[in-house]
């Protein structure tokens, strides 16, 4: 067993491998858990927020992290049961010039959320998803929350939906 640097919890788990070793953390972010991978240094090399499936995953029992792959999907196990962690996955289309696409990208960054932004203006694959998702409107912020449109959200939305 590698010693844990100080900068990671105590609960963090490793899992070593041939060539490489890494320490995972987990905590309950509302309906949703990150996800934490650290070096066996203790560098912090990725951060995500993941979806359960099947649900039913209780953190304050006993786990044992099992696998993740490049901090897109992790699986645990607890109770005899593989339980798999999904990256949450968010596209923002947009413009620059757009004051709610704005406030969108600073509310993602500002509670961490990694999301791929898109600028429907220099891209025009991108304006014609937005006109078909609208019926030929460019209606923007267009939203994807894991595989899931959403037209112009509020940031009240928003939160209910990821949180």
């Amino acid at each position: 067993m590698k010693n844990k640097p100080q900068n990671i919890s105590n609960k963090a788990q490793i899992i070593e491998g041939i060539g490489a070793s890494s320490w995972f953390t987990i905590v309950k972010e509302k309906n949703y858990f990150r996800i934490e991978r650290f070096s066996i240094k203790g560098e912090k090399e990725c951060s995500n927020r993941f979806k359960v499936k099947p649900d039913g995953f209780e953190i304050n029992k006993p786990y044992r992290f099992t696998y993740l792959s490049h901090c897109q999907e992790c699986t645990i196990l607890q109770e005899k049961k593989h339980i798999n962690f999904i990256n949450m996955k968010v596209k923002v289309y947009g413009a620059d010039w757009c004051s709610d696409c704005i406030i969108v990208k600073n509310f993602f960054n500002s509670i961490k959320m990694k999301f791929e932004y898109i600028d429907i203006s220099i891209d025009e694959k991108a304006q014609k998803f937005v006109e078909e998702a609208n019926q030929g409107k460019r209606v923007i912020p267009t939203i994807i929350i894991n595989g899931e449109t959403y037209i112009n959200p509020s940031i009240s939305e928003l939160n209910k939906l990821i949180k």
